[in-house]
């Protein structure tokens, strides 16, 4: 199982994303809903979307992280699924009435020809330049052992995350930074 959290049905309490690998080795999406009361979290029916391994899903090449990309509060799922090429395509699965169902996910490919290793990433999500969007942070290990500190900034419409230029910090390894050593803290 992979995990986020998020406000993804826009009820004011959080919820809880579980994606679960399938038997053909794609992945369903489960939501746990929060709620009033005593039993927050505690929904029968959980399954908002499956991914398929036909449809080139694999559950082994995801990592995701939540946050309200768009601006419509309501929290999206980001993925950065691993491509052929070794770099990462992102998707988005948004937030709503139907949390999580839209069929096109795909926003944008950080490809292995322009430098990206989907095994040397780590992501998670907050509004780090307060525009009230939440934006993706990749911390992407550098050749020296260290890492450089990459944002996808959100903003509105239906392909936030698309600015070209993402590099917002270095942590080189001369410098004592080593990305193995290295854990990401979810944005308060």
């Amino acid at each position: 199982m992979k995990i986020a959290s998020g406000d993804f049905n826009g009820n004011g309490y959080a919820d809880l994303a579980i994606l679960h690998q399938r038997s053909d080795g794609g992945a369903d999406v489960h939501v746990l809903y929060g709620g009033p009361g005593s039993s927050p979290l505690g929904n029968t029916t959980t399954i908002t979307r499956s991914l398929p391994s036909a449809d080139g899903w694999d559950w082994t090449k995801m990592k995701v992280t939540a946050g309200d990309y768009n601006g419509d509060h309501f929290s999206d799922l980001a993925i950065l699924h691993q491509t052929s090429d070794g770099g990462s395509d992102v998707h988005l699965l948004f937030g709503g009435t139907s949390p999580l169902s839209n069929t096109t996910t795909w926003l944008r490919s950080l490809p292995a020809a322009s430098g990206w290793n989907w095994s040397q990433m780590m992501v998670e999500s907050g509004d780090y330049n307060g525009n009230t969007y939440a934006d993706l942070a990749i911390l992407h290990q550098r050749t020296d052992g260290g890492a450089d500190v990459h944002v996808l900034y959100g903003g509105p419409g239906t392909s936030p995350l698309g600015n070209t230029t993402t590099i917002t910090r270095s942590l080189p390894g001369t410098s004592g930074w080593d990305w193995t050593k290295m854990l990401l803290a979810p944005a308060s």
